[in-house]
């Protein structure tokens, strides 16, 4: 349940992806990220923390590519219920009932760039997110988040599912390419109306320092009629979760993030980042908006 104090001071801020997160701090752990909130649980557990001290109020599981077939490339297809349940787990562990907890859940292939053409099939698929769903609402997350999905179609076919694997509200966020569209070829505000059309509570927008402005797509999303959130990563978003060679790309600076983000003040009721964002830009973000 969302507690009613945060929902009045709004924009409410979210974490940085903890699975990057987690990478930048252990260079050396072997993928699956997620197999962490199993192996190394305290560590998960830090992470959260330190999202949280920094100002973060909406946490995410450690577990977008939690997947079976996204698990099964390591072998793990058989654990995908303890990880996902220990994802859920690992937040509460770290702040008990003061944040709002999203239940992530990403798109199938995103996690080794399969997106297009190699992905498993949808019966398969559908299986898949359908178990998800229903791991992280058993474990009583507030809200399932659908986390960057550059497919309009898929997100929406996870929709439906999450829908049926419990009653916690859906927020769904679409990762746009540099000219503000999905991977669909839709604009922004195309794609959150059909999104809310079909039901979603809440849209949200992924986005990358190559984004010449987050107003435009971020107004366009708005008028779709549902609360909207935009979350920003530091790396260009062709290089999706994969954090590129030293020196081929300048990762988005702490104050950028902040000064990129702090005009959607109005507009979004969930401010974050992405791969690439540490604590320390969204305690950025929260100095920012504190300073009106």
């Amino acid at each position: 349940m969302i507690p009613a104090a945060l929902l009045a001071h709004l924009p409410l801020l979210t974490d940085g992806s903890p699975g990057d997160w987690l990478r930048q701090r252990h260079a050396r752990v072997a993928a699956p990220v997620e197999a962490l909130n199993l192996r190394r649980p305290h560590w998960v557990r830090s992470a959260h923390s330190e999202f949280f001290g920094a100002g973060a109020r909406v946490l995410r599981t450690n577990t977008r590519f939690a997947s079976a077939p996204a698990l099964a490339r390591h072998g793990l297809d058989d654990r995908c219920e303890a990880i996902n349940n220990s994802g859920s787990a690992c937040v509460r562990q770290a702040v008990g009932e003061q944040a709002v907890l999203l239940g992530a859940i990403g798109e199938i292939g995103a996690e080794s760039g399969l997106v297009r053409g190699l992905r498993p099939p949808l019966a398969e698929r559908e299986r898949a997110y359908g178990q998800q769903a229903v791991y992280l609402s058993d474990t009583g997350c507030d809200v399932l988040l659908l986390e960057g999905f550059s497919s309009l179609d898929e997100c929406l076919l996870v929709l439906r599912l999450a829908r049926g694997a419990g009653d916690a509200p859906v927020l769904a966020v679409l990762a746009l390419d540099a000219a503000g569209q999905t991977g669909d070829g839709l604009p922004a505000g195309t794609a959150a109306r059909r999104l809310a059309e079909a039901g979603v509570d809440a849209v949200g927008l992924l986005c990358g320092p190559e984004h010449a402005s987050l107003l435009e797509p971020a107004r366009a999303a708005r008028e779709a009629g549902v609360p909207m959130a935009v979350l920003l990563q530091a790396w260009p978003m062709a290089l999706g979760q994969e954090r590129p060679p030293g020196g081929v790309h300048d990762p988005l600076s702490i104050q950028g993030f902040a000064q990129r983000l702090a005009p959607l003040a109005s507009d979004a009721a969930l401010l974050g980042g992405g791969a690439g964002i540490t604590p320390d830009h969204i305690k950025a973000l929260a100095a920012t908006l504190a300073q009106g």
